[in-house]
């Protein structure tokens, strides 16, 4: 829920994330704008 709440407020298109992904097995990514990796959020 909490993880919703920030897509609201930084994502363009919420249901379509782009900074927030969510990686199965491992919980939530983050990505930079223009960064074509992905930095793990611990």
């Amino acid at each position: 829920m909490y993880v919703a709440r920030l897509r609201g407020k930084l994502e363009p298109d919420p249901r379509n994330p782009e900074l927030i992904l969510t990686v199965r097995g491992t919980g939530y990514a983050s990505q930079r704008v223009g960064d074509t990796g992905l930095a793990a959020l611990g």
